[in-house]
């Protein structure tokens, strides 16, 4: 019988109903010795020339998985599950997921993210638990020592042109409950350690406050007037 293309015969693997399966638990795929700073399972290259034609939609890679008759309440849908375990020793960094973007030249683009997601609700009327465009779980009890976040954003000395760190953004029209919403409790809601200024008001001649913010720190209220308009 003739051979696949591709045919390897050291591939510790099976061709599966499913799809490809790459090393298992009981054969796994075995690293060289010292293989070096990048261990990289997949890579795609693409070159697209000016020129070449209109390509409005380029994907490197592209898994789409469409759920259709659906009627069990307890049915999980996901679309792709990026996981990453360390079962034992140690590593110096793990990431579940870690998309990347980079930009070199001078060419113009109209937008670029490192990370975008997207829901679309259409425009159907349905109920649900919970719609969140990103939505980030952190389980376990065990003690980490050192910083712990949710969410991380960091800024590097070599950046220059960085508009914000944070851009919350809602077109008009667009009905928004809350800007931000937080439920539960924390030792600080708002911690900011910042060499220059961490909070800026517009400045202003003012007469009457037309509402206020209520700070409180612990039996201590304050209340930070706002006004509708600069005399």
């Amino acid at each position: 019988m003739s051979k696949p293309n591709g045919y390897n015969p050291s591939f510790k693997g099976s061709v599966e109903a499913a799809g490809f399966l790459v090393g298992t638990l009981e054969a796994p795929i075995v690293l060289p010795v010292n293989p070096g700073a990048a261990v990289i399972k997949n890579v795609v290259n693409i070159l697209h020339s000016a020129g070449a034609g209109d390509c409005d939609d380029l994907i490197g890679s592209y898994s789409k998985v469409a759920i259709s008759g659906a009627g069990d309440s307890g049915l999980t849908a996901v679309g792709s599950a990026p996981r990453a375990y360390v079962l034992a020793g140690v590593a110096k960094e793990v990431y579940g997921s870690q998309p990347w973007a980079s930009h070199a030249g001078t060419g113009a683009i109209t937008a670029m993210s490192a990370l975008s997601g997207k829901v679309d609700v259409n425009a159907d009327k349905f109920t649900a638990s919970t719609v969140n465009a990103g939505h980030f779980h952190i389980e376990g009890s065990a003690t980490v020592t050192g910083q712990f976040d949710g969410v991380m954003i960091e800024a590097y000395p070599d950046v220059t042109s960085l508009d914000s760190m944070l851009a919350l953004v809602a077109d008009a029209g667009a009905v928004v409950g809350s800007v931000i919403r937080t439920s539960g409790e924390f030792t600080n809601v708002l911690d900011v350690a910042a060499a220059n200024s961490a909070v800026v008001v517009g400045a202003g001649t003012y007469s009457t406050a037309d509402g206020y913010l209520v700070i409180k720190v612990g039996a201590n209220t304050y209340r930070v007037p706002f006004f509708s308009a600069v005399d």
